[in-house]
């Protein structure tokens, strides 16, 4: 507990995760050395102010995004630029952890699937939506189209994410796919 008797967030079920949902700013021209893998993913995470789950959903670990869920993670979070759990697993479609390569980690997935399983789970039981927007006005359809993330990108449609939804710039996601070269 705390020095005054009472308990800390921490002893509390639900509220460990609490102080990991506030908006900041990342630091400007933060560098990342050459660390250890769990170290330099924390980095990241810090930086981008991902929450836990969120870190979950990017690298498809459905069983500890369940877990972290039931200790009371907040699924409705957003990062610095107001990107929520779908955004995340749209825009890290080809990242893979680098327990999974023996790399460094950020290799591209090589025809392995992008973070559907999370996905799909929060989709299935209303924990994320499809039309969730962040700053910028994207979707997480957006994010797909501009990485070419077919698969996840049919799953949003399928759980009824607006393929005619503009962003704040007047794009649409197919836009974002013809702008980046990808076939989304």
């Amino acid at each position: 507990g705390g020095a005054s008797g009472q308990p800390s967030p921490r002893d509390r079920p639900g509220q460990g995760f609490r102080r990991a949902t506030r908006i900041v700013k990342p630091t400007p021209g933060l560098v990342l050395p050459t660390l250890p893998d769990a170290a330099r993913e924390t980095l990241m995470a810090e930086r981008y102010m991902m929450t836990p789950l969120m870190c979950a959903v990017v690298g498809n670990h459905l069983e500890i995004a369940k877990l972290l869920l039931m200790r009371g993670a907040d699924p409705t979070a957003r990062d610095y630029k107001g990107r929520g759990l779908l955004h995340h697993a749209a825009c890290h479609a080809d990242y893979q952890p680098p327990h999974a390569t023996g790399g460094t980690g950020g290799e591209d997935r090589g025809g392995l699937p992008c973070p559907t399983t999370t996905a799909t789970f929060l989709l299935e039981t209303n924990l994320a939506t499809p039309q969730s927007r962040d700053k910028g006005g994207r979707s997480p359809l957006h994010y797909c189209a501009r990485k070419g993330a077919t698969e996840l990108s049919r799953l949003l449609v399928h759980h009824c994410a607006n393929v005619n939804a503009y962003d704040a710039a007047g794009r649409a996601p197919v836009h974002e796919a013809a702008r980046s070269g990808a076939a989304a």
